[in-house]
């Protein structure tokens, strides 16, 4: 598990650039992910109206800190930066299961972005010998649901009442996917 993380990683698909998130990425995610209240509905992140609240330098070290990584999702075409996404837990020998979060800016919804950077870090994280890979979301947002199954993730189960969030409960869907070469 040492050489299981690097943060020089960089992933790339035709349309998209996969890189590890950096400090000059903060305004362009404060303002396709902080500050979209319809983002926000279901990303379990903080709203926050003024950038200078938004202690992204915090976010990066939390991740780096813990050797997970969190990419940040850039359009080739522009080098805008219209999301991220994350490994949610740490890797350990008992427990080989990485689980993904992702978030992308509404402007960039319905055109395929989620689905090839899940793509992308999903087949990273096979060659990173992970034996199973998850991600989840709240049972509402069936977009994302439909992202997972995308890229071959199975439905596993649904979690009731497991997330407190918007000062109200929510059942979570969660999804698989078993990495046959492992």
């Amino acid at each position: 598990m040492d050489d299981f993380f690097d943060k020089d990683t960089i992933l790339e698909s035709n349309r998209l650039i996969l890189r590890y998130l950096d400090e000059s990425d903060k305004e362009d995610i404060f303002k396709n992910i902080v500050n979209n209240k319809n983002v926000l509905k279901y990303y379990l992140w903080d709203y926050h109206d003024n950038i200078d609240e938004f202690d992204f330098r915090r976010v990066i070290n939390r991740y780096y800190a813990n050797n997970m990584y969190a990419f940040s999702i850039v359009l080739k075409e522009t080098g805008e930066v219209i999301g991220l996404i994350h490994q949610c837990n740490t890797l350990s020998p008992k427990f080989p299961t990485i689980e993904i979060g992702y978030a992308i800016g509404e402007a960039h919804w319905n055109k395929g972005y989620t689905t090839e950077a899940l793509q992308l870090f999903v087949d990273f994280l096979k060659t990173k010998k992970v034996h199973k890979i998850t991600a989840s979301h709240i049972k509402e947002n069936a977009a994302s649901g439909k992202v997972m199954q995308h890229v071959g993730m199975k439905y596993e189960y649904e979690s009731v009442e497991s997330i407190f969030y918007h000062d109200k409960y929510h059942d979570v869907l969660f999804y698989y996917l078993i990495n046959e070469n492992y």
